[in-house]
């Protein structure tokens, strides 16, 4: 049955063809920016090596990240607020499903289909065009960002789930992705930042959307430290998730429809 929402979902998507382009463009447009202003802060900077990375272990931090925020922008918090807002959730839950996993189905099948129509070709052009080098442990960071992608749902399904309480989550949803460019090292890594605001980034979750997976991926982190970074995502994964179970426990609360 979530088979079939992530499929109905998957080809869904693909009805919105402007948009793929659109999409496709801005992945492409702001993976350039990025390689122009790392080169620039490199040459300026007159250093081969900044703070242990090169410039080509920069430019694989950065195009890996840009393919990782195809995932970390859903509308999954709006379409929750509008199925409270409209009614739709009434119909929602009566169905024969968790009405999280048919959420998480959802955001599944939606983010399958941008891997593959805007994901791949900004991994094509970084690997054909800048030449960005493979992960230094592969499956580590496959399950790392697995782990990434349940912590990021997890989070906006919380925001979603506001819903029920507020008017609109429009504040609440940039105020999140303004905190998450910030802490999770998606624009700037997090080494590079001062210790003190790496210690407040690591009592947060967004590291582990980014930070921890990208450092894998370039060889940051290694041997023993990729056991207790994963650790660490499956720590917020299972806290998340207990989070999210109470918050729409209280939420159903709140649901009442009228008429037959």
């Amino acid at each position: 049955m979530y088979l079939n929402i992530i499929f109905t979902k998957f080809k869904e998507s693909f009805a919105y063809r402007t948009e793929f382009i659109g999409s496709v463009a801005s992945s492409v447009i702001s993976l350039l920016s990025f390689w122009f202003i790392w080169n620039a802060i490199y040459i300026s900077a007159g250093v081969s090596t900044f703070q242990g990375v090169t410039l080509p272990m920069m430019i694989t931090y950065i195009s890996i990240s840009t393919i990782i925020r195809i995932y970390s922008y859903s509308y999954t918090e709006h379409m929750i607020f509008d199925e409270v807002k409209f009614g739709g959730i009434a119909v929602a839950i009566t169905k024969p499903m968790n009405y999280i996993f048919f959420v998480l189905s959802r955001e599944v099948g939606s983010t399958l289909y941008n891997f593959i129509t805007r994901g791949l070709p900004v991994l094509l052009i970084a690997f054909l065009i800048f030449n960005i080098s493979f992960a230094q442990s592969l499956l580590p960071f496959v399950i790392s960002i697995t782990l990434g992608f349940f912590v990021n749902f997890l989070i906006i399904l919380l925001v979603g789930l506001w819903s029920f309480w507020a008017g609109t989550i429009w504040g609440l949803r940039y105020s999140k992705n303004v905190i998450s460019e910030l802490t999770s090292g998606a624009i700037i890594p997090l080494f590079l930042f001062p210790g003190w605001f790496q210690t407040i980034a690591g009592v947060l979750p967004f590291q582990s959307i980014y930070n921890i997976p990208l450092s894998i991926y370039i060889g940051r982190i290694a041997g023993f430290e990729i056991v207790t970074s994963i650790l660490i995502q499956v720590f917020w994964i299972i806290a998340l998730g207990i989070l999210a179970s109470f918050v729409w426990k209280l939420a159903q609360k709140r649901i009442y429809a009228q008429g037959g």
